[in-house]
């Protein structure tokens, strides 16, 4: 199917008025992102997936539709002058949404979530993610992993302030220089596993992860993943 094809299929679903759409293109070029269904108020559950990768709308479109969308995943993203994700999920957009996913977003260096009925939230493989700021309100899970990873340890900022969440995963992710963790007040399980190596491992680096640390103290069960004992030992080695 060509892709003027696939775009008239995807308007025709459209008009049909259907409440969840999945798209799966693989092809040797870059899908452009259907734009027909960015006003679609019926939308509920949108997924779409473009291997090796599709390009996004600028932010300021995405943002004005989607009004009643509850569930977006993007898989295998091509961020075109667009490295920065600060105004696409902020507090007025997406209005409706719980769950968002996604992953292998190519190009995105910062990224802000704020969607204000946010619940879940699931980053994953955005190697070259180098600030990350999460705000929503009302999320209870957040999963990152496997990402940050073409950046230096100064270049990598991280700031979450989620009163209500529950559910933290964070693995496979290298040691960020800034760290700042408030209000987890009802965390009540995180996984931690750092990319860590002893040769790589200095006081700041050390002193940066237990700043991490510090913001999850209010956490009931606790889990550290296999190569963060290596930073324990280190911990003790240097009398941290």
């Amino acid at each position: 199917m060509t892709f003027s094809g696939l775009q008239t299929l995807i308007r025709n679903a459209v008009r049909l008025s259907v409440k969840e759409l999945n798209i799966r293109v693989e092809t040797s070029d870059v899908f452009n992102f259907p734009r027909s269904i960015i006003t679609h108020d019926c939308l509920r559950v949108l997924k779409v997936k473009a291997y090796p990768s599709f390009r996004l709308p600028p932010s300021r479109i995405m943002r004005s539709g989607f009004q009643t969308l509850q569930t977006l995943s993007l898989s295998y993203v091509y961020l075109d002058k667009q490295s920065s994700l600060f105004d696409m999920f902020t507090d007025g957009s997406f209005p409706q949404l719980k769950t968002l996913h996604l992953k292998c977003c190519y190009n995105l260096i910062c990224l802000r979530v704020g969607c204000p009925l946010l619940e879940e939230l699931v980053l994953k493989k955005c190697s070259v993610l180098q600030g990350l700021e999460i705000l929503s309100p009302k999320l209870m899970t957040l999963k990152v992993s496997h990402c940050f990873g073409a950046f230096n340890f100064d270049d990598i900022w991280v700031r979450i302030d989620i009163p209500r969440l529950y559910t933290l995963l964070w693995v496979n992710n290298p040691i960020s220089s800034k760290n700042c963790l408030e209000n987890l007040v009802c965390l009540h399980e995180a996984t931690i596993g750092f990319l860590v190596t002893q040769q790589n491992l200095d006081a700041k680096k050390l002193q940066s992860v237990s700043g991490f640390l510090s913001g999850l103290s209010h956490v009931v069960s606790l889990t550290l993943e296999g190569q963060f004992v290596e930073v324990m030992f280190k911990f003790r080695e240097i009398g941290f």
